[in-house]
């Protein structure tokens, strides 16, 4: 008998430090729905907002990872701001403006060595929102595997303000009007790279110093959206382009200021079919600069790249350089002239 009380009793035991050990969902992780926050269409898409802040608050100080999943979908009337550290895993939820806000925005006041990740994200600005998500001021963040569509005409998906070291990966930018921008940058030292961007009217508008690698681009939807339409805005700095591909714009490269520019396995090409739509006043122009102080000022090298051309009955509708090919030093480059 003392044996079988004995062996109870270390099953008890066993059981009982099981049970202290045991990890619920609780300690890690946080779903919006633990705050209120309501999946579907909504009578008051900003109270809906303000729970899905108060869940990231909770995040953010408890250090727990923002959850949720594919079929849900919450509307915000309003913007959610993210103050702190945090990392989220959303399983491609979508959140869906309701109103002309910034949806997600970002701005830390203190220095922290590391600002999170935000991941699994679909943000449909459904045409009115002014941008996916504004950083006004980040360090050190990961942005990654999520979606923003829908972009409103002259809105912005990824608006990045003041800060560095931020690090945007696979990414798929789709927009909904005329005008829209992909990325906005004021900033250096942040690295892009892995991004689809579609019908963008400019698809990377960037002033700092920064990398951009595999960004792929193009204007898809109609021959007059072409007009106007710029890949690669540069108002300043020096930066890096990699395996990059301007596909279908007006204007490949648009220098405002005087700029270094290293650009290595370009790819640009065109649509003739979008092009057909369009009168033959306009012409494609790979570098195309503001005046020719800019030109004289700036430093572009290209590499390894194929620039095609834009033939249509028999002449081609692309050229090079708006200023002949001053300021680029060409190295080892396919051109169609």
């Amino acid at each position: 008998m003392k044996k079988i009380l004995c062996l109870f009793g270390c099953l008890f035991m066993i059981i009982w430090a099981q049970a202290q050990n045991q990890i619920s969902f609780s300690d890690y992780f946080v779903a919006p729905e633990l705050f209120g926050v309501k999946s579907g269409i909504c009578d008051d898409p900003v109270a809906n907002a303000d729970s899905l802040q108060k869940a990231v608050d909770y995040a953010i100080s408890t250090g727990r990872k923002l959850v949720s999943r594919g079929d849900k979908y919450y509307y915000i009337g309003k913007s959610i701001h993210i103050n702190g550290a945090l990392d989220t895993d959303l399983g491609r939820a979508t959140i869906i403006a309701t109103d002309t806000i910034d949806m997600i925005v970002i701005d830390y006041k203190t220095q922290i060595k590391w600002f999170g990740h935000l991941s699994g994200f679909v943000l449909n600005m459904n045409n009115i929102a002014k941008s996916g998500i504004h950083c006004k001021n980040s360090v050190k963040m990961h942005i990654s595997n999520g979606d923003i569509k829908n972009i409103s005409s002259k809105g912005v998906g990824l608006q990045i303000g003041k800060g560095y070291e931020m690090i945007v990966d696979n990414i798929h930018f789709d927009a909904a009007s005329d005008y829209a921008t992909g990325i906005k940058i004021t900033t250096s030292d942040c690295q892009f790279s892995d991004c689809i961007m579609i019908n963008c009217k400019t698809a990377i508008d960037n002033y700092g110093s920064n990398t951009y690698d595999r960004i792929h681009a193009w204007i898809g939807n109609k021959g007059d959206w072409l007009r106007g339409s710029v890949f690669y805005l540069s108002r300043g700095g020096e930066s890096f382009l990699s395996q990059c591909c301007s596909d279908t714009f007006e204007k490949a490269f648009l220098i405002t200021t005087p700029v270094n520019l290293f650009i290595t396995q370009q790819k640009n090409f065109h649509n003739t079919k979008m092009w057909k739509m369009t009168p033959e006043t306009i012409r494609a122009e790979v570098f195309s600069f503001t005046d020719e102080r800019t030109v004289k000022s700036s430093k572009i090298y290209l590499s390894n790249s194929s620039i095609g051309g834009l033939v249509l009955d028999g002449k081609n509708r692309q050229v090079f350089s708006n200023y002949g090919g001053l300021g680029i030093i060409d190295s080892g480059s396919k051109v169609v002239r």
